[in-house]
């Protein structure tokens, strides 16, 4: 059996008691941390089969889904044991603008959709996000056409954090003023294991909501 601190231990405990008042669930990254074995997989998904069958299961793509050297991420790292992405795509499809063979081969997992009134954006934080790449040019579109009339909340969320310890990833420099200009309401990160909750923040600077 996993251990305690396992991720789909809290998880399934904390949303179980709530189940009828949950709408959606987004899981940001770091999704199994199998890494390479199929085994690792097959358990995650048992434990979150009770929430995943009955309610809107988003995932997101980090380090440990995908980064890996010639996987063409951006970090380079070891952290995916191989997996480059592709056994995290093939068990959640996601409503990508790309199809899923591309999203599971050089491209990034990338999306957005409204339930209610909140646009929801999923961003690929381990792959290539600066001007001029598909990822900024699907993020710039998307968040630039939002009806607020009938999205009035944008949500924006990515595995690593934009900030973190009041400094800012240099991989994100390029997509911030994007993120301000339309006016995007909260980011939900993950990555970091505890939490950290900012004042809205733009240029390293807390600002007026």
């Amino acid at each position: 059996s996993y251990p305690l601190f396992h991720t789909a231990r809290p998880l399934t405990s904390a949303a179980q008691e709530t189940l009828d008042r949950t709408d959606i669930i987004f899981h940001i990254g770091d999704i199994s941390y199998a890494t390479g074995y199929g085994s690792k997989w097959d358990r995650f998904l048992k434990q979150i089969e009770r929430l995943a069958s009955r309610i809107p299961y988003m995932t997101g793509q980090g380090n440990h889904e995908r980064n890996f050297p010639g996987s063409h991420d951006y970090y380079q790292s070891t952290d995916s044991g191989g997996e480059c992405g592709k056994p995290h795509v093939a068990r959640f499809v996601m409503p990508t603008p790309l199809p899923q063979s591309e999203v599971a081969g050089a491209a990034g997992m990338w999306y957005s959709f409204d339930q209610g009134p909140v646009h929801f954006v999923m961003m690929d934080t381990e792959m290539p996000l600066s001007v001029g790449t598909p990822q900024y040019a699907f993020l710039e579109n998307d968040l630039l056409s939002v009806d607020r009339s009938v999205t009035p909340w944008i949500i924006f969320m990515g595995h690593r954090p934009m900030y973190w310890n009041s400094e800012i990833d240099v991989h994100f420099q390029e997509l911030e003023p994007l993120l301000f200009q339309a006016q995007v309401d909260l980011c939900l990160w993950g990555h970091v294991h505890h939490t950290q909750i900012s004042c809205p923040v733009y240029n390293g600077t807390c600002v007026n909501a």
